[in-house]
């Protein structure tokens, strides 16, 4: 891959990875590592003319994240289980407003594949297009799941005292 455009990629892709990423794991240096990885392997295999570049890296991200994930808990034991911190503290001292937090832990309250979605179709701004393909499932699950997942939002916040 040329250098210009991995400057371009990275320059424009970034951030919102980082963010997805961070979203995944919840450790901000190990949001750093898993991007830097990311575009590491941008370099030694992506295709220039690859159709979904932001896809691509999309779902190269989150599988170094679920391999390292898998890799760890191999190594932890169940009495170590209690020992391992809360990051909720970091990641509520980055949410500034109280209507961001209760959004947040409402969307954190779904299930894995839907929150998952969710995360890529409004903060990464993903087509479900690009959702499925990124995510092997078809487009009408992403679809599904979209509308599931705003449904559980939706009725956790009018629990949560929220008007809506």
């Amino acid at each position: 891959m040329e250098n210009e455009l991995l400057r371009q990629l990275y320059a424009k892709y970034r951030n919102e990875l980082f963010l997805y990423l961070y979203s995944l794991c919840k450790n901000y240096e190990l949001a750093e590592d898993i991007l830097q990885e990311t575009f590491v392997k941008a370099i030694l295999s992506l295709k220039e003319n690859h159709p979904n570049i932001k896809a691509w890296l999309y779902m190269v991200g989150r599988n170094i994240y679920y391999n390292y994930a898998k890799r760890e808990m191999s190594k932890i034991d169940s009495s170590e289980m209690e020992d391992i911190p809360d990051n909720k503290n970091m990641i509520e001292s980055l949410i500034d407003s109280e209507n961001r937090r209760l959004l947040y832990k409402a969307l954190d309250s779904l299930a894995g594949i839907k929150k998952e979605v969710l995360q890529l179709f409004y903060f990464s701004n993903m087509s479900q297009r690009d959702i499925s393909s990124m995510l092997n499932i078809s487009q009408e699950n992403v679809r599904v799941l979209i509308y599931r997942g705003k449904r559980e939002i939706k009725n956790y916040l009018e629990a949560n005292g929220y008007e809506i």
